[in-house]
């Protein structure tokens, strides 16, 4: 069998971690509950998470847990559908008949769990996993990483696959971008990206976002958040003005042709108009000047 992969998971030190870590504290248990094992992430992910058995369905989502508290499951519930309508809209997105769930599935499964292992927020087709400690999960400290999540799982949704078709640098990238509105803005100068290219001087890839076509591109030892904060800056150079000026609906059209069988890099041209290999050895120059303006 195929070991299936997430998109966007979080099990890494240093910026992801910290964003989960800001949502812990001591929760008690107040009594056992059966442990259901439903839920479209046991076909579609590696991860076979428990919940108590009594989800909540809001409009986009259906959120379950095992501990999270059965009265706050239909604010989050309410909160998820909104961030997830938000990322919508951010596409200027409104087809939603154009959905591919899994079969059976009619909304985004959001498995909020204190107890099941492995420490992660991830997404898969279908569905969400996210760990968090705290039986009444602080909406604000969600935000983040639920949405950084919920975009992986829109382009699940428009792909209606197991296994994304784009590349992880294009996929994290829209997910960084969108989940932060576009706020997230640490590699935000010359100085900061000129460090960047220092630090990654001797690595076999100098460090280039575009080279992460796959996971296990990443070169041995990368600090991968780091590497988010280059593919959130690709992102914001491909839709500013004063970058290559495309459209988010332009981005949304190459996860569209990826869903039709092209490959990413014919669908990056066809929408882009320039070839993954040039932007590839041209991405450093065109960021500099960028950040430069």
């Amino acid at each position: 069998m195929k070991h299936i992969k997430a998109s966007g998971l979080i099990t890494l030190p240093g910026l992801m971690v910290s964003l989960l870590c800001l949502l812990s504290c001591e929760g008690t248990i107040e009594e056992e509950a059966p442990d259901f094992t439903d839920g479209s992430w046991v076909a579609y992910s590696p991860y076979k998470w428990t919940h108590d058995g009594f989800p909540v369905e809001g409009k986009y989502c259906k959120l379950y847990s095992d501990r999270v508290e059965r009265d706050a499951r239909e604010e989050l519930v309410e909160y998820a559908d909104r961030q997830f309508s938000d990322i919508m809209s951010m596409f200027n997105f409104t087809a939603v008949d154009d959905f591919l769930y899994p079969p059976g599935n009619t909304k985004i499964e959001v498995n909020l769990s204190l107890d099941n292992d492995p420490d992660i927020a991830a997404a898969f087709w279908g569905s969400v996993l996210m760990k968090v400690r705290n039986e009444r999960p602080d909406t604000n400290l969600l935000r983040y990483v639920l949405r950084h999540e919920l975009t992986h799982a829109f382009e699940y949704l428009i792909e209606g696959t197991p296994e994304l078709g784009t590349d992880v640098w294009f996929r994290e990238g829209l997910a960084v971008y969108y989940a932060s509105n576009g706020s997230w803005n640490s590699m935000n100068s010359v100085d900061n990206l000129e460090a960047y290219r220092d630090d990654h001087e001797d690595h076999a890839n100098k460090g280039n976002p575009i080279s992460i076509h796959e996971w296990e591109d990443f070169p041995e030892g990368s600090d991968i958040p780091r590497y988010y904060t280059l593919f959130d800056l690709v992102i914001k150079y491909i839709i500013s003005p004063d970058g290559l000026g495309k459209s988010s609906v332009e981005l949304l059209n190459i996860v569209y042709e990826i869903r039709e069988g092209v490959l990413f890099e014919s669908a990056f041209y066809d929408q882009v108009q320039i070839t993954l290999i040039d932007f590839e050895s041209e991405i450093f120059p065109r960021l500099l000047q960028f950040l430069d303006q």
